[in-house]
């Protein structure tokens, strides 16, 4: 037996096999009009409702694009160039609860290690828009995009926790919802989010000899 010698199917004594069965090979039902993309909207509001205006959705969540003004990460200044949250504002889950976020110290700060789930996102959220809200391959360069979750205002100004996806999102259908499994930016913020650690562009040239005296970050 070899690659061009393959091994034949077993006959079937079927009439129709699933792969022959028309009625399975293009669906009767256009996805758009089955009952549960129909109930998208409803699912939403019931969701607002009930979690949010009764005040049990407490954590809000935004996709957020910096650049920075160094052409590069870390250099020079960071400036939030979109910031769109997701509504119905989702439900967020830690660990087992909000201690689980171990705080690790480090010599830049304390920053939280652990994995987060995001879920209750709405569905009528296209595959691309949540490509475009958690984009998971490289962005330009100069650019850096991260999920920054918080409390409301329940709590005053509160403490800002920067991630990333852990895993691509998934749809599940079944519970009208995309699902996302995040974990925490590896740099150090501070309390409101922005980066504890920034260069200037001058500072790093005059630091870096292959950088001194280009003006790369005007460019």
């Amino acid at each position: 037996m070899s690659i061009e010698d393959p091994p034949l199917p077993r006959d079937n004594p079927r009439p129709v096999t699933p792969d022959r069965d028309p009625d399975l090979i293009v669906p009767l039902v256009d996805p758009l009009a089955t009952l549960a993309e129909q109930l998208g909207s409803v699912v939403d509001h019931i969701r607002q409702d009930i979690n949010v205006d009764l005040g049990l959705r407490p954590y809000r969540v935004f996709s957020v694009v910096t650049k920075w003004a160094g052409g590069k990460i870390g250099y020079g200044t960071p400036d939030q160039i979109s910031r769109e949250e997701l509504l119905p504002r989702p439900r967020v889950i830690f660990e087992t609860k909000l201690d689980s976020l171990k705080d690790i110290i480090l010599s830049s700060g304390k920053q939280d290690t652990g994995l987060v789930t995001v879920d209750r996102v709405s569905q009528r959220y296209t595959e691309e828009d949540i490509q475009a809200l958690f984009p998971m391959q490289p962005l330009p360069e100069g650019l850096q995009a991260h999920i920054e979750i918080g409390v409301d205002q329940r709590d005053g100004e509160t403490r800002k926790r920067r991630f990333v996806l852990a895993t691509p999102p998934w749809r599940d259908a079944k519970n009208f919802q995309w699902r996302l499994i995040v974990r925490d930016q590896a740099q150090s913020f501070t309390r409101t989010g922005r980066p504890q650690v920034l260069h200037t562009p001058e500072e790093i040239a005059a630091n870096d000899p292959t950088e001194r005296g280009n003006n790369w970050w005007q460019q």
